[in-house]
């Protein structure tokens, strides 16, 4: 285990001495996130669901009330 950690190190420090530093990236400032329009407020209740689980059980939201 310790011949494969320092052969990792040899080629990992030759590869970065022989290869050129890349140039900085320039990254634009990104849209704040708008909030989805559900049709809800806050505080609202969300309307009942039911969907398949990964096993293929239909659950609804109902399921979950209460817990």
């Amino acid at each position: 285990m310790t011949v494969l950690l320092f052969s990792s190190l040899a080629l990992c420090s030759r590869t970065k001495a022989d290869a050129p530093m890349p140039e900085a990236a320039t990254v634009e400032a990104a849209e704040p996130a708008s909030e989805p329009n559900t049709g809800l407020d806050i505080g609202q209740i969300a309307p009942n669901f039911t969907q398949n689980d990964q096993n293929g059980k239909p659950m609804s939201l109902s399921d979950f009330r209460g817990k």
